[in-house]
């Protein structure tokens, strides 16, 4: 029965030559398999590895399940898959739907202040349908378009808000409260240098836009 040591092996020689973690892990509880099966034959039998695969084979088998979750297709709405396309596709998909859930959806009809000038932020605001409109000390100086972030520089320095914006239509938009996007970066590390990147895009195109203007 050597050749279900010789087929294990060969799986295992295999597996350490495939980058997709999860065919390494399938080469590798198919190659534990047959070690299994060769310890329990009547002339080998030895319970001790067969234990010890037994417990790698089901931490595999769980980690395979994980993968495979994971690499299902992501379901999105319209709106979800605008917004992933234009602002968020440096994220991985499941990424952004859960960034997406720690947000408020609110909205806002013409006139209503949805940042003060000189108070606090409070987190970071992006306009989902409609328009803003940015005043300084009552002057308008510019509108902001939906698909636009509001807020970020207060959110990115700490600062007071230097500018007052308000609905001017009715508008929708996503609030990111400071508190709960720290304790989900705390949690999801990479994400925050991510979305700290999406922040500085958007940052420089208002700034050209505003040369331009």
């Amino acid at each position: 029965m050597d050749y279900l040591l010789h087929c294990s092996y060969a799986l295992y020689l295999f597996s350490y030559s495939v980058r997709d973690i999860l065919w390494l892990r399938i080469l590798s509880v198919v190659g534990t398999g047959f070690l299994i099966t060769y310890n329990l034959l009547p002339a080998s039998v030895n319970l001790t590895p067969v234990a010890w695969m037994s417990l790698f084979t089901v931490i595999n088998g769980i980690q395979i399940v994980i993968l495979i979750l994971e690499r299902r297709p992501v379901a999105m709405s319209d709106e979800e898959t605008e917004l992933y396309n234009s602002l968020f596709h440096s994220l991985a998909p499941r990424d952004f739907l859960r960034f997406l859930k720690v947000a408020d959806r609110r909205d806002a009809k013409p006139g209503d202040i949805i940042i003060k000038q000189g108070g606090p932020v409070g987190g970071v605001i992006l306009l989902t349908r409609g328009r803003g409109q940015i005043h300084v000390d009552d002057q308008v100086i510019a509108h902001s378009p939906a698909g636009q972030f509001l807020g970020e520089m207060s959110y990115l320095t700490g600062d007071p808000a230097s500018a007052q914006v308000s609905a001017a239509q009715s508008s929708s938009y996503l609030f990111w409260p400071t508190g709960r996007l720290s304790d989900f970066f705390a949690a999801n590390p990479p994400l925050s240098a991510s979305f700290n990147a999406i922040l500085g895009v958007d940052l420089v195109a208002k700034v050209k836009e505003r040369r331009q203007s």
